[in-house]
């Protein structure tokens, strides 16, 4: 998991931080939209990578996901998201990647904390749902997430990146998250340009 800390991005608008992201391929950043909203000029501070400007290349406000691009790197950790909510382990016995009880972890920047080292905050779901309209395939944990941790990835017990942080306030020990099976359905049109 320590690995995993290092695929973590934070992001910045004119004004200073604004929230974290996940580093997910060459050049591809995912955060919830609502960190990024309407800026036009973002930078992203990445480990191994360092300062890149960057690009809302996609977004969709309903599921809350958009998909920032930077000039290619092959530098810097990259977790690609887990789209399968069953899979197999390294020996090759499947396992579910997250269900209700399942632990997990979000690893995120805080800018009263840190801006330059991750926290990271553990819980475990205590629900898995489709949000009306729309029917977004979402889960909620216990994790005690906070302002800046918007937008980070949200990871099970094994690793997995299995979704992104949507809401995070005052350590207050409920938020939500766009599981990764909702992320596979729209990735592709993010990386199209869709805009919606």
């Amino acid at each position: 998991m320590y690995q995993k800390r290092d695929a973590i991005v934070a992001i910045f608008g004119p004004h200073g931080f604004i929230g974290s992201g996940v580093h997910i391929s060459d050049g591809e950043v995912l955060t919830a939209h609502h960190v990024v909203g309407q800026e036009s000029n973002i930078s992203l501070a990445i480990e191994g990578v360092g300062l890149k400007f960057g690009t809302v290349r996609g977004y969709d406000s309903g599921r809350d996901l958009a998909l920032l691009t930077f000039d290619e790197s092959s530098e810097g950790v990259k977790v690609p998201v887990t789209t399968e909510s069953w899979g197999p382990d390294g020996d090759g016995n499947y396992y579910d990647r997250w269900n209700l009880g399942s632990e997990v972890v979000a690893i995120g920047f805080v800018s009263d904390i840190s801006e330059t080292t991750p926290i990271a905050v553990f819980g475990r779901i205590g629900v898995i749902w489709n949000i009306v309209p729309g029917d977004y395939d979402t889960g909620q944990a216990d994790l005690p997430a906070t302002y800046g941790m918007s937008g980070t990835g949200v990871f099970n017990k094994y690793g997995d990146l299995i979704g992104i942080l949507q809401t995070a306030a005052e350590f207050g020990g409920s938020t939500t998250f766009l599981l990764g099976s909702e992320v596979g359905e729209i990735l592709e049109d993010l990386r199209n340009g869709m805009k919606q």
